[in-house]
């Protein structure tokens, strides 16, 4: 599967919406330390079951059983992004 910018984007839209929603029905869940968890838990579970990687849709693969590292760096970056768009979204309104 080739990744593209979109692909992130589009996957870190629905992290950031899934996180908002949770966020917004759990009361505890409120604080930046639990927000931030849940995302990254959250972006990691939507790329590997999306088998999404930027490491081996650039051509860098992991030896033996260790592709997980792939899903568990773009999820993290995925929800990184999606924190950049939650920043983004209460500074333009």
């Amino acid at each position: 599967m080739e990744i593209t910018f979109m692909n992130l984007l589009i996957l870190a839209l629905a992290v950031e919406i899934v996180t908002n929603a949770v966020k917004n029905y759990l009361k505890p869940v409120q604080s930046k330390g639990y927000t931030t968890i849940a995302a990254a838990i959250l972006g990691v579970a939507l790329c590997w079951a999306g088998n999404v990687g930027i490491f081996n849709a650039n051509g860098i693969e992991f030896i033996g059983t260790y592709p997980i590292v792939d899903y568990v760096v773009t999820g993290l970056i995925v929800s990184r992004v999606a924190g950049l768009l939650n920043g983004l979204s209460k500074k333009l309104a």
